[in-house]
């Protein structure tokens, strides 16, 4: 199988040919490209994953000539429509370096030579991928990680639900749910990074707050100019320190709305630090992600109203920055797996079954409660990271739910992948994972009807019927059903 992906990729112009062809209104291979891998089957991929270090090497380069392709979109000379097929082509080889990875580190494991994880930015294949023609592998900080330069910007992927909600509720979805900028002082040589979280709004803090674990993916992006580069970030570094010495942090941007910067989410921090130093000049992104999730009572409750805006994905169309490495935990990322698969089942259900997420009185209790007293001092610090005290109402009662419906999903999900692990040697893929949920769907969407007419049923014989269990339909399920 892997002679046949390196073959397609061959062919798509991708490894050895230099740039891609210009006269090509289908984008080349990457749709069959994207569908070999998706395709591919548990004994190949049980195959392929012996040889994962050296397969993520060429993969990782795939990826890096897949991006070269953005700057013949930006200049008319590939329609527009390739840059939605390039970046699903990264994403299915970012998974594929995932798979190969985690049952290659898995297998290391079994046979008592486990992958010793370094942390953020170290190691070596397939935990650790450099760019090769950007910067060598030696080159370190006192750390022993890549070294940063200041105006880098930092992609990474959270291990919270949260962050697949962030992450996938864009179109094309990604598999990134943060982004930061990082500052090294003139001065101090101390290397910082400024970031907008959901819980305090923008801060800066030293980078080894950043490289904690925490993070299951980290990827790092270096503007061409390293000059207007150390601007960008000088400008939003003091920017941050002036309001946080003013004790009111710049407060964090939950409708996501780039045009207005009294508050910042994530992505837009390094967008305006780039927009401010150039004068307006540098745009970051170059390709903007759509917000066109068909349901309108999701995207109100989160306060939405936008039609596009910079998700961290976006990042990697963009042909001013190189990308320059990039880092995953083994560990960590089979956790993501199960939490992307479930939000990407669960945004398809809100387009095409109109499920809508439904409160009870517990969830409104517990909203109200949490909005009154969370500026407490004796709550404050407890639920500073799950329930923010900037988040509304609304917000508060999504997450709530959608937490309520990961818990019903998550450890099943893993149980499944360690027995199938334990049985077969092989994990299970992501078209596994959402079958699984969508086979659990059906089942409880049978009991959810039973329950709907329980509750109508008010027949002497029914007040001895037990009620129908239900899984989580009960808090997510169609907009008509009551």
């Amino acid at each position: 199988m892997w002679k046949s992906l390196l073959l397609l990729l061959t062919l798509a112009g991708i490894v050895a040919q230099p740039t891609f062809a210009a006269a090509n209104p289908d984008c080349g291979d990457f749709g069959p490209l994207s569908g070999k891998i998706r395709s591919a089957s548990l004994d190949e991929l049980s195959e392929m994953a012996d040889q994962a270090p050296e397969i993520a090497r060429e993969t990782f380069a795939a990826r890096l000539k897949i991006r070269e392709g953005a700057a013949r979109v930006l200049r008319g000379e590939l329609p527009k429509e390739c840059a939605d097929q390039m970046r699903n082509a990264m994403n299915d080889l970012r998974l594929l370096e995932d798979y190969l990875a985690m049952l290659y580190g898995r297998r290391q494991q079994k046979n008592e030579t486990p992958i010793q994880d370094l942390g953020a930015l170290r190691g070596d294949s397939p935990v650790l991928m450099i760019n090769p023609n950007i910067v060598s592998a030696q080159e370190k900080d006192g750390e022993g990680r890549v070294a940063l330069r200041s105006g880098d910007i930092l992609l990474s992927r959270g291990a919270r639900f949260l962050s697949a909600m962030i992450a996938k509720i864009t179109k094309p979805a990604g598999l990134f749910s943060h982004a930061a900028l990082v500052y090294i002082d003139d001065k101090t040589g101390q290397t910082y990074t400024v970031e907008a979280h959901i819980e305090v709004g923008v801060l800066a803090s030293p980078i080894s707050k950043y490289m904690n674990p925490s993070s299951s993916r980290v990827v790092v992006f270096r503007y061409k100019d390293p000059e207007l580069a150390h601007a960008a970030a000088k400008n939003m570094f003091d920017r941050a320190v002036r309001q946080s010495d003013k004790g009111r942090n710049i407060p964090y941007d939950f409708s996501m709305d780039t045009s207005d910067h009294g508050a910042l989410f994530c992505s837009e921090v390094p967008s305006n630090a780039y927009e401010a130093a150039s004068g307006g000049k540098v745009k970051v992104p170059a390709f903007r992600s759509r917000m066109d999730l068909q349901s309108e009572d999701f995207m109100d409750r989160l306060g939405i109203h936008v039609s596009d805006t910079f998700a961290p994905s976006d990042m990697e169309m963009d042909p001013d920055f190189e990308l320059i490495a990039e880092w995953r935990n083994l560990e960590k990322i089979q956790g993501t797996w199960f939490s992307d698969a479930l939000m990407t089942r669960i945004y398809d259900w809100m387009e095409n079954r109109n499920y809508v997420l439904k409160s009870t009185f517990g969830v409104r209790a517990l909203k109200w409660f949490v909005w009154t007293f969370r500026k407490l001092p004796i709550l404050k610090e407890p639920l500073r990271k799950s329930l923010p005290s900037n988040m509304s109402r609304n917000v508060l009662e999504v997450v709530a739910l959608l937490n309520k419906v990961e818990g019903k999903f998550y450890k099943n999900l893993e149980k499944s992948n360690n027995e199938k692990f334990a049985r077969d040697d092989v994990l299970l893929r992501p078209s596994d994972l959402e079958a699984m949920i969508e086979r659990v769907r059906e089942a409880d969407f049978a009991q959810y009807e039973k329950d709907l007419a329980w509750k109508h049923d008010f027949s002497e014989e029914s007040r001895f019927t037990p009620r129908p269990k239900v899984l989580f339909h009960r808090w997510l399920s169609p907009a008509e059903m009551n």
